[in-house]
């Protein structure tokens, strides 16, 4: 457990086969960003809690592309406030989504978030020029501001994918949250 984390630790691993069962249970699993943003609508709730993800990917060898070997809820607190709506919600793909589920396996409610994996680095070449690169990391930590609705049990996470017309999303992995 991290320090300053204490509140409503859990420690839940998600293996490859609840992946797949994840994406078969999450009910029709969005294929466009635009399907799930016009079917699932932001909760705009009173309330907010912060959940601590921790990430790694087991093969190196996979690190860029998006698949998660294990994703761990570290911890999970309230947090004062409420969580915004995206107003103009924007996709590139140094961004992730992440999906709400309740226990039922609707879907109740959807962010954005900057993908936790990507560092830029600052390099001087042999002729003392500075040049940048996007790196990608195979162990990382995260935080998502999630609304505060007691009927949540999951989190899906979502890559979204360009193809030339709208953004598609490919499920990374999920996590339970009870």
């Amino acid at each position: 457990m991290y320090r300053g984390w204490p509140l409503w630790p859990a420690v839940i691993a998600l293996s490859a086969a609840a992946c797949a069962a994840a994406a078969q249970t999450s009910g029709a699993a969005p294929r466009t960003f635009g399907a799930l943003r016009d079917r699932v609508a932001q909760v705009d709730s009173g309330s907010a809690q912060e959940v601590r993800i921790h990430w790694f990917v087991k093969d190196p060898r996979i690190a860029a592309q998006a698949a998660a070997d294990d994703l761990t809820v570290v911890d999970r607190r309230p947090v004062l406030g409420a969580v915004a709506r995206e107003r103009r919600p924007e996709l590139a793909p140094d961004k992730l989504v992440v999906v709400l589920l309740a226990d039922d396996g609707r879907e109740v409610d959807w962010r954005i978030i900057p993908d936790p994996r990507l560092i830029r680095g600052e390099f001087a070449g042999a002729d003392g020029k500075m040049s940048g690169q996007q790196l990608r990391r195979v162990e990382t930590d995260f935080l998502v501001s999630i609304p505060d609705l007691p009927t949540i049990a999951r989190l899906a996470l979502y890559q979204p994918r360009w193809t030339g017309r709208e953004f598609m999303l490919d499920l990374i992995g999920a996590v339970d949250l009870h």
